[in-house]
């Protein structure tokens, strides 16, 4: 089995995005490889990944202006 590192950052407001993104990416993509995610937020997103059976690693990141992000 094929495995893949998937990264997604979502400070401050992006955090609404990150439950479409892992049902989108569990349900279509690469669905016979063993995905891990690595999540940098700078909320909680255990209300979120709870409902998933996946693999995740949550790395705190503050939300930073832009050219930073």
């Amino acid at each position: 089995m094929t495995k893949i590192g998937m990264i997604y950052i979502c400070t401050g407001k992006y955090k609404i995005f990150l439950e479409e993104y892992l049902k989108t990416c569990e349900q279509n993509f690469l669905t016979n490889s063993q995905k891990k995610y690595f999540i940098f937020c700078d909320n909680d997103i255990r209300d979120i990944t709870s409902k998933y059976q996946i693999e995740y690693t949550h790395i705190f990141q503050e939300k930073l202006p832009f050219p930073f992000p």
